[in-house]
């Protein structure tokens, strides 16, 4: 299998059929794989994955976690579960274009790059994030840049794309969205060649279903932290 897309969900009833028909097409889905991890939904999510899986020019592969526990862990067991060369992630949430994954897919495919990351900072449209979310990043991502020696400009962004071997050195034991930070640390700390490319993206409010809050960056800054003094 050249491609492995994991699909974390949670309560992504309303996002996911959209997700999933951009997904199929991708001009590499007949030879790609989607491992959906549903993390605790308790909306019809798992019925809609397993009663689609086989509409799709895509294999899919759908697990399910008996509660919610977290985004870091939903990306666990989707590479626990996994086959490709390529290893993508895509949220469920229509917040990153599925069709995204094309340059992204080129770059680790043909690029020399071990993980490509979408900075959306550099697309310069800063406007569309608020400002919690946009300065909770940037602080978390110079924290970052400063105790890993990185040039990161989005750690937190949720498109990460890595080969096989980069994908299972520096993901998460971290379950929830503080894995993000992880990811960015392991990959800093060991030297992994990577880049940053822009990516559009259309954030949700809170009220439209968007999970991350404050407690996460607190979270997120204590990993840091930790690795920091572990690794």
């Amino acid at each position: 299998m050249e491609v492995s897309i994991l699909l974390p969900c949670l309560n992504e009833i309303n996002t996911l059929p959209s997700v999933l028909s951009k997904l199929s097409k991708l001009s590499f889905a007949g030879n790609a794989e989607v491992i959906a991890v549903d993390d605790g939904s308790i909306d019809d999510t798992f019925h809609f994955l397993n009663s689609n899986k086989f509409s799709y020019p895509f294999k899919m592969i759908c697990a399910k976690h008996s509660a919610s526990l977290g985004k870091g862990a939903a990306l666990s067991t989707g590479l626990g579960l996994s086959n490709g060369k390529i290893i993508m992630i895509q949220d469920a949430d229509c917040e990153y274009d599925p069709s995204d994954l094309e340059k992204f897919y080129e770059k680790v495919k043909y690029g020399g790059y071990d993980a490509v990351f979408g900075s959306r900072l550099l697309s310069g449209d800063n406007d569309i994030y608020s400002a919690f979310y946009f300065w909770g990043n940037k602080i978390m991502t110079f924290l970052i840049n400063i105790l890993f020696s990185g040039k990161l400009t989005d750690s937190y962004t949720g498109r990460k794309v890595f080969k096989r071997e980069c994908a299972q050195s520096v993901f998460p034991e971290s379950e929830g969205f503080e894995a993000e930070a992880e990811i960015c640390c392991r990959l800093l700390n060991k030297k992994f060649h990577y880049c940053e490319i822009p990516i559009s993206y259309s954030p949700r409010t809170r009220k439209e279903g968007k999970k991350i809050k404050f407690s996460d960056s607190v979270k997120g800054f204590l990993k840091i932290v930790e690795l920091r003094l572990k690794l």
